[in-house]
């Protein structure tokens, strides 16, 4: 069996996928004959690949090639209207449009080199997975490619970004009930993001699961402050993503360092700002700053929310 693994850009370093792919490419490689990484951007560095992980970047090169057509294109797709129709307000949000159109268009690239891939290749559909990183215009590519290649098996992950609609001023993301109708699964970070899926999708409620993130041991443990002290350490790839987090605010206020605020947020993968966080009951008092925890005595990890990479306060 063959599976090719559309990616933001691992194993290049731009997208910085390979805090999680890194371990995940050793798994896959004893599940499948041949694996194929096909990056969309290949920039940056390029990363050491275990013997026989296959790169193809012909992906890459493709939709740089073709971009203006795949945006004058957009407008012929009956996808692009049956979203307009749908949702006329799309037409008066300029971000949402935008969106709607360079996602449609990259879908229809995607679906045309899958095709062109499998011309120029002996590889049988009936024998290929193709699985995608993200829940975005790859994925709704090639399940617009199983309209002409019926065998072919389609599966992505879901994280953040690519599935809370919320998380945008214009609440939407493009095409998405087409796109679940086309997916064999969709696996997503977290057993919330689960929820979310199956409650604001339930007809493809059979076609979501969960399937963690995570990395390997880093075989020590981190100790709480036993002075009262804060240390902080990047924490980038040292915790498992697969949760609610609970925040300890510190306040002047009494008590307040022993009360547990309500759900703030949850990491799947990346930590996200508290502005784009209104479907997950952010509270207006969570600002875009730096925010400090104290230490417990059960030495329960916390989480920012500002910066580039999550800090841990022990």
């Amino acid at each position: 069996m063959n599976l090719l693994l559309f990616t933001a850009s691992y194993p290049y370093t731009s997208g910085a996928e390979q805090t999680f792919l890194d371990d995940e490419i050793g798994h896959l490689k004893k599940t499948f004959d041949r694996v194929i990484l096909v990056p969309r951007d290949c920039t940056g560095e390029r990363l050491p690949l275990p013997d026989g992980i296959e790169v193809d970047e012909s992906y890459s090169s493709f939709l740089a090639a073709n971009r203006s057509r795949a945006l004058l294109s957009a407008f012929f797709s009956p996808l692009f209207w049956s979203d307009i129709f749908a949702r006329p307000a799309i037409l008066f949000n300029k971000d949402a449009l935008q969106r709607l159109i360079k996602f449609v268009g990259k879908a229809a690239l995607t679906r045309e080199w899958v095709e062109r891939w499998f011309q120029n290749s002996t590889v049988s559909p009936r024998d290929c997975v193709f699985y995608t990183y993200w829940f975005d215009d790859s994925a709704m590519g090639i399940g617009l490619a199983k309209k002409s290649l019926p065998e072919i098996r389609v599966v992505s992950r879901a994280h953040g970004y690519d599935l809370y609609e919320e998380r945008y001023d214009f609440a939407y993301w493009p095409c998405r009930s087409t796109a679940l109708s086309l997916m064999d699964r969709v696996f997503s970070a977290s057993d919330a993001g689960l929820q979310y899926l199956q409650t604001r999708y339930p007809q493809f409620k059979q076609r979501c699961q969960t399937a963690l993130l995570g990395v390997m041991p880093s075989g020590f443990l981190s100790q709480p402050s036993q002075d009262g002290n804060f240390a902080s350490f990047p924490a980038r790839g040292w915790f498992p993503s697969n949760g609610w987090v609970c925040c300890w605010k510190r306040s002047p206020l009494p008590r307040a360092s022993d009360r547990i605020f309500d759900l703030y947020g949850i990491i799947s993968g990346t930590v996200t700002p508290a502005k784009n966080c209104r479907n997950m009951q952010t509270r207006p008092s969570l600002k875009m700053h730096p925010l400090f925890f104290p230490a417990t005595s059960t030495g329960r990890i916390c989480l920012s929310f500002t910066g580039k990479l999550p800090w841990i306060f022990l």
